[in-house]
């Protein structure tokens, strides 16, 4: 049986669209982590990576212990999710900026973009600067990682 050559075409757009989504190593997980290690810099903490089943209670005191020191750290939480891989992440320069990292296998889309927010990694990543003063806090939502925005994104 021969298949039309428009059904391999598409196949072969289809990976190469997951393989950029997933980057260089093949894990979603790798575009987030560069990303948080881009804003954290290269001497940041890894406070840690918590899976969906995971306590965050050991990455959370680290994130915590490294604000209050004013260290450079990052931190990634894995969210539920049927048709994608995604995460937040929370990544502190050590010059007082800490950024939300919002990421996505299925893409953003612009519209999703407002006030300060930024659309990058091709479309998979949407990083907000917290407001300052910065107040960490477990959201209301999936009261599972940190944050430092409100629920309605206003703080």
């Amino acid at each position: 049986m021969r298949v039309p050559y428009r059904v391999v075409f598409l196949g072969i757009c289809l990976l190469t669209l997951l393989a950029a989504a997933l980057g260089d190593d093949g894990e979603p997980t790798g575009v987030l982590d560069r990303r948080l290690r881009s804003i954290a810099g290269n001497s940041a903490n890894n406070c840690g990576t918590v899976t969906v089943h995971q306590s965050p209670k050991k990455a959370n005191q680290c994130v915590r212990r490294a604000f209050a020191a004013k260290k450079a750290f990052y931190v990634s939480y894995h969210l539920p999710s049927r048709d994608s891989f995604s995460a937040l992440g929370l990544a502190e320069n050590g010059s007082g900026n800490l950024y939300l990292v919002e990421f996505d296998t299925i893409r953003f889309t612009p519209s999703a973009i407002k006030d300060d927010r930024q659309l990058l990694d091709d479309g998979h990543s949407i990083v907000t600067p917290c407001p300052k003063p910065v107040k960490l806090r477990t959201p209301n939502s999936l009261g599972r990682g940190l944050t430092c925005l409100s629920p309605n994104g206003k703080d």
